[in-house]
């Protein structure tokens, strides 16, 4: 007889949160477990102070496309947390599994949200403040990713805070510091 293998980690679902409650409560507790370090976390809710749009000069994205995008959105999660939980379950290494999820979805919502851009939203991001949430965004992930092992829960944690991230500043007219293309 072989050595014994642990079983595979088990993923529990986290309840889909309303598409109308974005960052709220729950978002942030989910954040909280995705970023542990207090320092971390207190600089991702006042890193970003966005002023708001004047939708007399700026039109914002239409509510029902937002919604639309947002349906759309919450399915290809699902698919690709399907996607991961059955890779678990079929023996594949949590790293790669985890990766594979992470960016079928983060590239998606990057690409997608590219046609809620606005003019006015472009002008004050500006290209270092699009880098610079990039690169926090992305090291978010790779933690995710480096901690399924342990915590394949944090991979979902960490998509469902930013999908609902990517949501509210398309809403408010920032989705140039998500987009990667211009829609």
């Amino acid at each position: 007889m072989g050595p014994s293998h642990p079983p595979p980690p088990v993923r529990s679902r986290v309840g889909n949160p309303s598409p109308n409650s974005l960052l709220n409560m729950h978002n942030l507790s989910l954040m909280a477990a995705v970023v542990p370090a207090a320092t971390e976390r207190k600089t991702l809710g006042s890193a970003l102070d966005l002023p708001r749009l004047d939708p007399r000069t700026t039109p914002l994205p239409e509510p029902r496309v937002l919604v639309r995008w947002r349906q759309e959105a919450d399915l290809r999660l699902e698919s690709a947390l399907a996607h991961f939980d059955d890779d678990l379950v079929h023996g594949k290494a949590s790293l790669p599994a985890a990766r594979s999820c992470v960016e079928e979805v983060m590239c998606w919502v990057r690409e997608s949200v590219g046609r809620f851009q606005t003019d006015g939203g472009s002008a004050l991001v500006g290209r270092q403040l699009r880098r610079r949430e990039a690169a926090r965004w992305d090291n978010m992930a790779d933690r995710a990713v480096a901690d399924a092992d342990a915590d394949p829960d944090g991979v979902e944690r960490f998509l469902r805070l930013f999908l609902g991230m990517s949501h509210e500043v398309s809403a408010r007219g920032f989705a140039s510091l998500v987009a990667t293309t211009r829609g």
